[in-house]
């Protein structure tokens, strides 16, 4: 898998209006900050707190949309429509994808 499959710098450059080093520190900080995000997700779905779960799933998918980091956005939605109905193995689905999407962008963005 290449950055380009997970990350649209073109998008998010052009979506933002800032240059292309810039994008990578907020990609960067994104990712730093996982735990933030997937903590959260992991608790409120243990906790079948599905209206925490559906916001948490919100602002990761905004955060990921936002830097067009699809790896992370794309599972954000699926989570999102997932707690929206209650689908708790689809949300844990979802949520493993998450993290393994974190670490992956995390492991391309480092490499370059």
């Amino acid at each position: 898998m290449q950055k380009s499959d997970l990350i649209d710098l073109e998008a998010a450059q052009r979506a933002l209006l800032i240059d292309e080093p810039t994008i990578l520190e907020l990609v960067q900080q994104l990712l730093y900050d996982k735990d933030h995000y997937t903590a959260p997700l992991k608790s409120s779905l243990a906790q079948r707190d599905w209206k925490n779960l559906i916001a948490y799933a919100h602002r990761l998918k905004g955060s990921a949309n936002n830097l067009r980091i699809h790896g992370l956005g794309e599972p954000a939605l699926y989570l999102e429509k997932a707690a929206e109905q209650k689908q708790s193995e689809v949300c844990r689905e979802q949520i493993y994808l998450i993290e393994e999407r974190f670490s992956t962008i995390r492991e391309l963005v480092d490499r370059d």
